[in-house]
């Protein structure tokens, strides 16, 4: 299969198909030239771009908002994920479940997360991202609080499908991120949400370390994790509005262009001075969000190439963070018969958590000279050469060197996943980016 275009302007990108001509190989990288920062352009009839309406409203405080709740969305979905290891394995013991129940258990999540981006991201394309982001922070809220009253295993299954409906939506914030950004250092930008999800994943274990490592019951641990997603659901209510790019999209210019002033004024600037009364914002032809979209020739190659990068994204990373606690988790007790209650070794897996902060700001460092597809290249290879010794026999025991490993290999993983995702926001463009990325990420 064709690789995947490269990027390095998120503005060039959204144009890039129509640029077929400039496609090398029928199938190899766009070569755009450097990312420059123009001033504001303004047709004769008084017009200006929504791609240069929002360059002229910088990257500041409102910028910031956005970031702080998009990034606490990340924060309680990475949560409501990394809290799976620890929950299937301490309710397998203290409930009595098979190993397929408790295997069922993380699998619901992810089965309703499937189901969560088909229905999500085409209505953040339809109906909006404001209305798509705020649904899917309380669906995660509310049901995240639910887990921890039920007693029962298939009533767990049951809100933790529904949690993971919520997860499901995950792109929408970062997508909506994505659009309030100037062109300039894009990719930089989004990246820093991925701070956010590390911040989740940190905070697991440490939940764990404080309820289920000092005796306590597995409900205060899910109680505890659900609360970053009350902050999630509060912050995207006061401080995401709805993305302008969407807006023109649906041709409401007037209501965009509302947005795009109040904007500058946070940031600092006059928004008069940047958009005198008698301008507008260019009108952008309508087009069908529909999931069939992707399957027509306009995207049937990107999508496919897509889906096949994302399909490995869900093994690579979250098969990464699900087996990293396992390889720390003793089952066994002192009877050896592996029906005790688990242990784990906290500090083992707090370590290689973070490993996904120097992942990610090595990333940033190098997104924009090393390159989008030759970085994911590099580091999905070595983070599965790292999962591959990770599960060698000949190590168990050896904690230093498997912890180690598991640092390299989050490491590896977390750098990658962050570049498929801004990836993906490039090259998608306005009326189908929700919907494509919601489809990749299923």
């Amino acid at each position: 299969m064709a690789p995947l275009p490269e990027t390095s302007s998120s503005k060039e990108c959204l144009s890039m198909h129509d640029n077929e001509d400039d496609f090398e190989g029928g199938g190899g990288i766009y070569d755009y030239p450097p990312d420059e920062s123009e001033g504001i352009q303004i047709s004769a009839d008084g017009n200006v771009s929504i791609d240069d309406a929002i360059d002229a409203i910088g990257y500041g405080k409102f910028q910031y908002k956005i970031l702080l709740a998009a990034g606490l969305a990340f924060a309680a979905d990475s949560g409501e994920i990394t809290l799976l290891s620890f929950l299937s394995a301490v309710l397998k013991s203290e409930w009595g479940l098979s190993a397929e129940q408790s295997a069922t258990i993380t699998a619901s999540v992810f089965a309703g997360a499937m189901m969560g981006t088909l229905f999500l991201g085409p209505m953040g394309d339809k109906f909006g991202r404001r209305p798509a982001f705020l649904l899917s922070a309380v669906i995660i809220t509310i049901f995240g609080f639910a887990t921890c009253m039920v007693d029962w295993f298939r009533a767990l299954v049951a809100m933790r499908f529904i949690v993971g409906f919520g997860i499901g939506g995950l792109i929408i914030p970062f997508d909506i991120f994505a659009e309030f950004l100037p062109t300039k250092d894009r990719g930089q930008h989004l990246l820093f949400i991925n701070y956010f999800w590390t911040l989740g994943s940190l905070s697991v274990p440490i939940f764990a370390y404080f309820t289920i490592g000092m005796g306590r019951s597995w409900k205060w641990f899910v109680f505890l994790c659900a609360i970053p997603c009350l902050f999630s659901a509060l912050s995207g209510y006061f401080f995401v509005p709805e993305s302008p790019r969407w807006l023109v999209s649906q041709g409401r210019k007037e209501e965009a262009l509302d947005i795009l002033r109040r904007a500058a004024a946070v940031n600092g600037k006059d928004p008069n001075e940047i958009f005198p009364p008698d301008h507008s914002i260019k009108s952008e032809p309508e087009e069908d969000s529909s999931f069939l979209q992707l399957f027509k020739p306009k995207w049937i190659k990107l999508t496919l190439l897509l889906w096949t990068v994302w399909f490995g994204l869900a093994f690579c990373y979250y098969g990464t963070t699900l087996v990293v606690t396992r390889v720390f988790e003793d089952d066994t007790g002192e009877t050896g018969q592996g029906d005790a209650a688990p242990t784990f070794d906290f500090r083992a897996i707090f370590i290689s958590c973070t490993a996904e902060i120097l992942g990610l700001t090595i990333v940033i460092m190098t997104v924009d000279s090393y390159g989008r597809i030759k970085s994911q290249v590099l580091f999905y290879s070595l983070g599965g050469l790292c999962v591959f010794f990770l599960c060698l026999p000949s190590l168990a025991g050896q904690v230093g060197t498997l912890t180690f490993i598991a640092f390299c290999a989050r490491m590896c993983e977390m750098g990658a996943s962050c570049l498929t995702w801004v990836m993906t926001a490039e090259v998608l463009t306005t009326e189908i980016r929700n919907t494509g990325h919601s489809a990749a990420n299923a």
